[in-house]
């Protein structure tokens, strides 16, 4: 039996449509915005040495990168992948709080590293300018990173948009 042009792309459609993940869109352009407005900080910052100059000028961008990669985990686990189906109990809020804040650790750490093996590879060669001022800075920008994380728990889980 020979299937048709006009039915094979028919039964194609059809099946595309059961693996296409239907999003509204927003997440995905507050995340881009979000993004975008890290970069652009973050360049501005190395740039104009706002880094070394003003003491607290990482702060806020440590907490815009927490709350960007709390976003995310939303974004992946709930709206993409569909993996989380959770209601609104004190359960279900202690339990995301553990697994939005340690999906924010993996990557806040991830970024010290990069911090570290910069101070490592560049700083040393004197190619750039120290990244790395202590155990205190590395400790600060963790729980600044958790303090973003903690806020995109809050704002996704008592948003009146309920998007699950």
């Amino acid at each position: 039996m020979e299937i048709k042009r006009g039915e094979r792309s028919k039964t194609n459609r059809k099946i595309a449509s059961r693996f296409v993940i239907r999003t509204s869109g927003k997440t995905e352009r507050v995340l881009l915005v979000l993004l975008l407005v890290i970069g652009v900080a973050h360049y501005a910052g190395l740039i104009n040495r706002w880094y070394w100059s003003v003491f607290w000028y990482d702060i806020p961008l440590h907490i815009l990168g927490g709350l960007w990669i709390g976003l995310l985990f939303f974004y992946l686990f709930e709206a993409r992948f569909r993996f989380l189906s959770l209601g609104r109990t004190l359960k279900d809020y202690i339990f995301l709080f553990f697994l939005v804040l340690g999906f924010v650790s993996f990557f806040g750490i991830l970024w010290e590293f990069f911090e570290y093996f910069g101070d490592v590879f560049f700083v040393k060669k004197g190619y750039a300018a120290i990244l790395q001022e202590g155990i205190a800075d590395t400790l600060g920008d963790f729980l600044n990173d958790l303090l973003g994380g903690f806020l995109a728990l809050n704002v996704r889980f008592f948003s009146k948009n309920d998007h699950r």
